[in-house]
């Protein structure tokens, strides 16, 4: 009996250890590369056939700031466009080849992996720059709209200029569900008038069922997408005026 109970005590210490020191756990590893625009060609955009150039946002979100006291923006009419097995199969091919070609110093840490209680078991690593990536996106659905699309070098002969600064960015796993938010100051420029400034807020969670780097991924990307949305939404609205 008092084996028993001498073995008792040691298991319950050493599960209250691991859970102080944070027994680490493997991470997840995300990359904003696009492989495809979800928007439809089909859709009739003010944006047609004008010049618009697109420069990458700067990352300048720091994980440990709080979370924005802000309501999330949702585009109006907005669908989930979920990816393809084809889509998610390139997504895991391109996070396979930046783990084997890249080392954690080159990766940035966008959130945690956390249990039930909250404590820290694992990082989230971006293994690309989601600021290049974010611009990516626009890009694509800019061009599925019908707009060209040009880059910086090119701005002097854009109607319109768009880029700006990534504010806030996590991606954390906590009790079994995955949760993304991203805050962007974007700034619009038309051609040969004063530039604006604005911020958008977008957010989403997914339940955990496969645990897997893709459906990590998902509220990640669905962000991104509510984000194009309501940007080439005020672009479209330059545009009419």
């Amino acid at each position: 009996m008092n084996t028993i109970l001498r073995y008792t005590r040691l298991t319950t210490l050493l599960v209250a250890a691991a859970l102080m020191t944070g027994c680490t756990t493997s991470g997840r590893y995300v990359v904003f590369k696009e492989f495809s625009s979800p928007r439809s060609s089909q859709e009739n955009s003010p944006l047609k056939g004008h010049t618009v150039c697109v420069k990458p946002f700067a990352d300048a979100f720091n994980i440990e700031d709080k979370l924005p006291d802000k309501r999330e923006m949702t585009p109006k009419n907005y669908v989930t466009v979920k990816t393809s097995r084809e889509e998610e199969k390139m997504w895991d091919d391109e996070v396979n080849q930046r783990k084997k070609t890249g080392t954690e110093a080159d990766w940035l840490q966008i959130g945690s992996v956390r249990n039930q209680y909250g404590m820290k078991m694992g990082k989230v690593y971006a293994l690309d720059d989601p600021g290049v990536g974010l611009a990516d996106m626009l890009k694509a659905d800019l061009q599925k709209l019908g707009a060209h699309v040009v880059d910086a070098s090119q701005e002097a002969d854009a109607e319109i200029s768009v880029g700006g600064t990534i504010k806030y960015l996590i991606s954390d796993n906590y009790s079994g569900c995955c949760y993304a938010y991203l805050e962007v100051d974007v700034q619009l420029k038309p051609r040969a008038q004063a530039a604006t400034t604005r911020s958008f807020y977008t957010g989403a969670k997914q339940v955990n069922w496969t645990h897997s780097n893709s459906e990590h991924y998902q509220p990640l990307r669905r962000c991104q997408q509510k984000f194009s949305r309501l940007v080439i939404a005020d672009m479209e609205q330059l545009v009419k005026e």
